[in-house]
């Protein structure tokens, strides 16, 4: 079923060369990649802690790490919406 949606967009790859296909090169991806590598940097920090200090602990760990999650979270969801808007204008889709 994914294979036949694919061909159905792929047909007519010609008719986008001045438009962004999806298949080509996605610009975003570097800046996703540095926010989530800075992300998993301070989690380590604090991974790090737990070793280091006697009082902190799972408890405290998961508290702290909890907002760099959804921060992680809502990064990768922008990055989702903003490659599907994409993928619709290089196909001519209209927005709903």
């Amino acid at each position: 079923m994914y294979l036949k949606f694919i061909n159905k967009f792929t047909n007519n790859l010609e008719d986008t060369k001045t438009k962004h296909h999806f298949l080509e090169p996605d610009y975003r991806y570097d800046s996703e990649y540095h926010i989530i590598q800075a992300l998993d940097k301070l989690i380590s920090k604090f991974h790090d802690r737990m070793k280091e200090l006697n009082w902190y602990d799972g408890g405290w760990f998961i508290e702290d790490v909890e907002m760099i999650y959804g921060l992680g979270f809502i990064s990768m969801q922008n990055y989702v919406n903003k490659s599907i808007r994409d993928f619709c204008h290089a196909r001519d889709i209209p927005e709903k």
